[in-house]
């Protein structure tokens, strides 16, 4: 069953993110993937859950909201799902139960709420995964500023901002990254100018930012706030603002280590992934926890198409998975230990020293188990997915 509805979000609930109620207590993370595989590795109950609020609805969290679906459905939850978010989210959610769980229609009772469209805009900082957060700290450590409290990352489209080219290719924290520090830096200026003519000092160079104030070598200081209500209303009337463009003249490649240890049933082919590890260059790691999300939801994402997702087309062209019962996305009690290790450098290219890690977990997790399926029982799988059937038929050809 799907009942939907409509409702204000109190701002207090969640600032950006997923926010889980579980008995009473509630538990925020960050938009990305794998918050419920986190919960499971916490020792959650799934079917705990009572309520989930989101500040905005995110393709990362189409796997989640899967897998959740499909542990709640084995599990044979008989509790109301509570779940509120912004517009959208009921279109997607009827999709989910059309496409995905037909079957599980008259077993899960999923209540929707959709926010208000207004309310929905006003509670948190922007729209896209992460960057706000990666973006607010890089800013805020150029302006050395306390971010959470005084930046807001907005996202909007061309019709009020200047143009950019989007966050895909591993370019948001790298390429964009570099505009926000540039153009942070502008405004770093700018507040020493204005800071320097309120503290009578003769050179805009010598003032320090730091703690929300501009400090004079004198030591007589001036907050943020002054500056800005200054600025704005008081005398030479300026809006302080900073615009930049970066366009990246290299593309400096992450690198990555992954490492599979697997289990392997001789007698029916059977592949259990008992762990995953990947060592990590990506430079510096602006907001680690982002970053650990990202690779453990690429490493989850390639060990799917390593192992058990797989699209085949009959003799007249048509897909015999149709739908998620049959099209396997691995739930929850079949991801494996996973470990992320970052070592750190500095990129020289950019002014903080990071370099992309959107898209490398997703290389290395099929070479991995096939070498270690390889170790385990001397047969060489080189086309994917890795399934029992193709194990098996490969132990037998060898015994043979």
């Amino acid at each position: 069953m799907l009942g939907t509805g409509t409702s204000y979000l109190d701002p207090d609930r969640v600032q950006s993110g997923i926010l889980i109620e579980i008995e009473g207590e509630s538990i925020r993370f960050d938009i990305g993937a794998g918050v419920f595989h986190r919960l499971t590795q916490l020792g959650v109950n799934l079917s705990s859950i009572s309520s989930i609020f989101l500040s905005h609805f995110h393709v990362d969290h189409c796997s989640d909201f899967l897998m959740l679906c499909q542990s709640l459905w084995l599990s044979g939850h008989d509790k109301p799902l509570n779940i509120y978010g912004p517009p959208l989210i009921r279109q997607w959610f009827r999709g989910l139960f059309d496409i995905a769980f037909p079957y599980a229609r008259d077993r899960l009772t999923i209540n929707v709420t959709v926010l208000k469209e207004h309310e929905a805009v006003q509670v948190g900082e922007a729209t896209i995964s992460n960057v706000p957060t990666i973006h607010g700290n890089m800013e805020t450590r150029a302006l050395k500023i306390e971010w959470r409290d005084r930046s807001f990352v907005y996202s909007s489209d061309t019709d009020f901002t200047p143009f950019d080219k989007g966050a895909y290719a591993s370019s948001t924290t790298y390429v964009s990254g570099a505009a926000v520090v540039q153009a942070a830096n502008i405004v770093s200026e700018r507040i020493k100018l204005r800071a320097a003519l309120l503290l009578n000092a003769s050179d805009p160079s010598t003032i320090k930012l730091e703690d929300q104030k501009a400090t004079a070598p004198d030591g007589s200081s001036v907050t943020i706030e002054e500056i800005a209500l200054s600025s704005l209303h008081h005398f030479d009337q300026e809006q302080i603002m900073g615009v930049s463009s970066f366009v990246a003249e290299s593309s400096p490649p992450p690198f990555g280590a992954q490492f599979a240890e697997v289990s392997v049933d001789i007698e029916t082919g059977k592949i259990h992934v008992d762990r995953l590890i990947m060592v990590v260059d990506s430079g510096r790691i602006v907001n680690p926890d982002a970053a650990f999300g990202q690779i453990e939801g690429g490493m989850i994402q390639a060990m799917g198409y390593a192992i058990c997702e797989d699209m085949t087309i009959d003799n007249e062209g048509n897909p015999l998975q149709k739908d998620f019962y049959d099209y396997h996305i691995l739930r929850s009690n079949e991801i494996p230990e996973l470990k992320t290790i970052f070592v750190e450098t500095q990129e020289p290219s950019h002014p903080f020293g990071v370099k992309a890690a959107a898209e490398i977990p997703m290389d290395g997790v099929a070479p991995a188990i096939g070498n270690a399926i390889l170790d385990a029982i001397g047969v060489n799988i080189n086309t994917l997915p890795i399934t029992p059937e193709k194990v098996w038929t490969a132990i037998n050809n060898k015994s043979d």
